[in-house]
């Protein structure tokens, strides 16, 4: 005979902020990967799915306001499963993430599926080894995202200061050793676009008086 399924919710995390390498992924996306796993455990695709979203909310930490109904909920004991589209739509910090995965979550008794990553606690984490590359897969994620920030930051600070020197500079400037300085002979030339600009003058009749 098989396990007898404890009655309550399947809670259906789905998360997605501006700054995550998958912004273009709809929460709609998210809960058709999920169902599709759901459908295939006849234990759990007769029961209630609730959704829990946060939009725009970042995954460094875990102060969002539908994950924290979610853990109210977990309290109550009205959750029988937490399911995410993949580890990275539950957190983006892998320690944390990891401790809820394999601390939080058995503590309430409460089985977590992660879709695109294999994973089902009450199966084993999906065979040997699939939540370890799970999680090393998130925290190269973490790290890239990390790194990426810190890179856009080190960039705008040079740029403030004047020593940014990509390989091409925009029009009305030019390259004088390690910085980008106004241009003498274009440099006019942009401050007369944008005092037109300004005074109301379209692109269509700029890009006429450019051309005579």
């Amino acid at each position: 005979m098989g396990r007898a399924v404890k009655k309550g919710i399947v809670a259906r995390y789905l998360r997605l902020s501006d700054d995550d390498p998958e912004a273009g992924e709809s929460i709609e996306a998210q809960r058709a990967v999920v169902d599709a796993c759901l459908d295939g455990l006849p234990e759990l695709s007769g029961l209630p799915r609730v959704d829990y979203v946060d939009r725009g909310v970042t995954g460094t930490h875990f102060r969002r306001p539908a994950f924290q109904r979610l853990t109210a909920d977990l309290r109550r004991g009205a959750v029988v499963c937490v399911a995410v589209k993949d580890l990275s739509r539950l957190g983006r910090d892998y320690l944390a993430v990891g401790d809820w995965v394999e601390q939080i979550f058995p503590f309430f008794g409460v089985r977590f599926l992660s879709a695109s990553d294999g994973l089902d606690s009450e199966r084993g984490q999906g065979g040997a080894g699939a939540l370890e590359n799970a999680l090393k897969a998130l925290m190269h994620q973490s790290y890239s995202a990390d790194l990426s920030r810190k890179i856009a930051s080190a960039k705008q600070t040079r740029a403030r200061l004047g020593a940014l020197v990509p390989a091409f500079v925009p029009y009305g400037y030019r390259k004088e050793g390690r910085t980008v300085v106004i241009d003498g002979e274009t440099g006019p030339v942009v401050r007369w676009l944008f005092a037109r600009r300004g005074e109301g003058c379209g692109l269509a009749a700029l890009a006429r008086r450019l051309n005579r």
